[in-house]
């Protein structure tokens, strides 16, 4: 995982640690993940199998590969997820990487962002959704954080598994994909 921490102001910090890469550019070269299907570390095998956790990576491999793709990249992706092992938890992951170069780094953040992780696809339809489900402001939570250099060299992750501190109050934020097949406590 990435650590972050951003200092808001003297008494406001937004940190995490995001399994979560969004993008990385170096010297044209990007690289993005597609991490959806998550299992403890005693269920990774099962994992591997589990119908329901592959058509959701599916799902979001998908979309990624078709936003490259619409964006005029030639995208390469493995046809087979990995597993990605994150403390206690494991994740089907699939690196989706593309020649980016005269594409700029906040561009392709754009188009990468929300993933259907922490949005819902269709995209647009999903996010009203969850607005009027959700009873909190997600604030900075899934949203990309990271930097950019002089030479456009970028890496951003997103920004789930995230907490805020103010002052002396702290919130805890974490998520969970939903589809057909889901089981909500065993998502929790």
């Amino acid at each position: 995982s990435c650590r972050f921490l951003w200092q808001r102001g003297r008494n406001e910090s937004f940190f995490g640690a995001s399994p979560e890469r969004l993008l990385s550019l170096r010297k044209g070269h990007l690289l993005t993940d597609a991490l959806a299907g998550t299992a403890s570390r005693s269920n990774e095998l099962s994992l591997l199998r589990s119908e329901k956790d592959l058509r959701e990576h599916e799902l979001v491999v998908g979309s990624i590969f078709h936003q490259l793709i619409s964006q005029g990249l030639s995208a390469y992706r493995p046809r087979r997820p990995q597993l990605a092992r994150h403390g206690k938890l494991v994740h089907l992951h699939t690196p989706i990487t593309a020649n980016a170069r005269g594409h700029l780094p906040l561009h392709l953040a754009d188009v990468l962002h929300p993933t259907p992780a922490v949005a819902g696809l269709p995209r647009r339809e999903a996010m009203i959704w969850l607005r009027t489900l959700e009873p909190f402001n997600r604030g900075n939570y899934a949203a990309p954080i990271g930097w950019i250099d002089s030479d456009g060299n970028a890496e951003f992750r997103v920004a789930i598994r995230s907490g805020n501190a103010i002052g002396k109050k702290l919130e805890l934020t974490a998520g969970a994909g939903l589809v057909r097949g889901s089981v909500p406590e065993k998502e929790l």
